[in-house]
């Protein structure tokens, strides 16, 4: 838990005096989600330390009157908002500048999320596409896989966060639709990754309130951004030049991941066969964009309360 991240956020600057110097090497990655409808979905926001994330959310609440205040009167940081007042942007986005190891995201087209759906079938199964579908999670999926897999292979990322440091995930609640889904599906998500992989992980990722653990309200700034880059030209997120009317004094170093088409339906058909109630290999299962779809194969959607009444007929018939 980022207790010096949300004591800080609430005043509480004695709270470093009562843990040791280990807190400064617990890294912490918070992420939030930014997407236009049918457009471009975005993860992304920032590791840090605990330490660096507690000085952070000190400087971040002083200056934190400045922003706009939500439907509770309550002031936070949202760049969608903000971005009509870019000139009381730069002083947040120097706080951030001035605290964080790494920039991180995850993008993803909603049509292309859309269409892939649409291209998988199976003449012995009525495909049902339910919430571990939804943009949200193919895209934490996305993240929370290739990150680690980056950590044990790029020389950079295994000398900015030592592979004997694991990170800790933490997301807006208010990004996830059904976050409990998470609690039931970790477990296999972790155990389906590699070994080496796997022992990168933190604990199971938490959802928390933006405004009470401030660094929330820093990956909504940069979640925002990357998401306005890749809506004008992808090529200008590869070559930093986003934050130029901000007048960046530092590259922030970034790592970002991004899913076609093509690697969706992948995705999706793996999830068919491997997830938490997966089919298995033997059971047929189509693009397509190669195997043609014959008529009156549908293709359905299934919401959480129908997700919950089929996991406890097949936890019962288990």
């Amino acid at each position: 838990m980022p207790i010096l991240a949300k004591f800080f956020a609430r005043g509480h600057l004695k709270v470093l005096n009562l843990f040791s110097a280990s807190w400064s090497v617990i890294l912490q990655a918070y992420i939030d989600d930014s997407y236009s409808p049918d457009g471009v979905f975005v993860l992304g926001g920032y590791i840090a330390t605990a330490v660096q994330w507690a000085d952070f959310c000190r400087e971040w609440g002083t200056i934190l009157p400045t922003a706009t205040r939500g439907p509770n009167g309550k002031y936070c940081f949202k760049m969608s908002e903000m971005a009509r007042h870019m000139d009381r942007v730069l002083p947040f986005y120097k706080i951030i500048e001035d605290h964080v190891l790494l920039a991180l995201w995850c993008k993803i087209n909603i049509a292309d999320l859309r269409r892939a759906k649409e291209r998988i079938w199976s003449d012995q199964l009525t495909m049902f596409w339910s919430v571990p579908t939804q943009p949200f999670w193919m895209c934490f999926n996305g993240l929370m896989g290739m990150f680690h897999e980056a950590r044990t292979n790029q020389d950079a990322l295994i000398e900015l966060l030592p592979l004997g440091q694991k990170v800790d995930f933490y997301f807006d609640r208010r990004s996830a639709r059904d976050a409990g889904e998470i609690a039931s599906d970790w477990d296999q998500f972790a155990a389906s990754q590699a070994e080496n992989i796997r022992s990168l992980y933190g604990v199971m990722p938490r959802f928390e309130d933006d405004e009470e653990f401030l660094a929330l309200q820093a990956a909504d700034f940069w979640a925002w951004w990357v998401r306005r880059a890749y809506e004008r030209t992808a090529t200008k997120i590869l070559r930093g030049t986003e934050f130029a009317e901000l007048n960046p004094r530092r590259a922030i170093p970034t790592i970002g991941f991004t899913f076609s088409e093509d690697q969706l339906v992948e995705a999706l058909i793996s999830k068919v066969r491997t997830g938490a109630y997966g089919v298995g290999p033997t059971v047929s299962i189509f693009d397509a964009k190669l195997d043609p779809r014959p008529e009156g194969n549908r293709v359905m959607t299934l919401n959480s309360s129908m997700r919950a009444r089929v996991r406890r007929l097949l936890n019962r018939g288990g």
